[in-house]
């Protein structure tokens, strides 16, 4: 027992010690990075620790990208119709967070281009709701809810370090 808990003590203090990590930066000629797990599959990080829960599907339906080394989450839910973005932001754990970040960056291609969008605190999380970033914009819109060539990358400073994910594709496409 005394060994199980120096284990998991061992294993927060090692989380909490590396936060969130600058991403590398790709080289022009290195391949797309493999697909994200699928929703219900489990696997095993670096670390060994196994984890049940879904990398696809947010808490409230949207798609997800895991930030850092599990420490947050980022959602992203689209309204085609209007052209409404917003992404939330938890805790590893899907948990409410308070972020102190003015903006959001998700980066994709679009009609083979590079395309960076800025989205704006709407909400900072700070009476127990999760923290939200909003924009309107129908590009933006279509390709979260339809799905993009290569990564998705979502970037946000939390607690004053850089933390980067990659949004999984949608699981259904739009028909048009």
């Amino acid at each position: 027992m005394k060994r199980s808990l120096s284990a998991v003590f061992l294993t927060l203090l090692a989380l909490i010690a590396f936060g969130c990590q600058p991403a590398a930066k790709p080289e022009p000629s290195t391949p797309s990075a493999p697909a994200p797990a699928a929703a219900s599959e489990k696997h095993s990080d670096d670390d060994g620790h196994a984890h049940g829960h879904s990398h696809d599907v947010g808490p409230q339906g949207g798609i997800l990208a895991v930030l850092g080394q599990h420490q947050f989450h980022a959602e992203a839910i689209a309204d085609e119709k209007t052209g409404a973005v917003k992404v939330f932001v938890y805790d590893g754990t899907n948990q409410a967070v308070k972020i102190d970040a003015k903006e959001l960056t998700i980066n994709l291609m679009v009609d083979d281009k590079p395309a960076k969008y800025t989205l704006l605190v709407d909400h900072d999380g700070s009476d127990g709701k999760p923290a939200v970033f909003a924009i309107t914009d129908a590009h933006l819109a279509e390709h979260l809810c339809d799905g993009w060539k290569g990564d998705a990358k979502v970037s946000i400073d939390i607690a004053g370090a850089p933390c980067v994910g990659n949004f999984a594709q949608p699981k259904h496409k739009h028909e048009h």
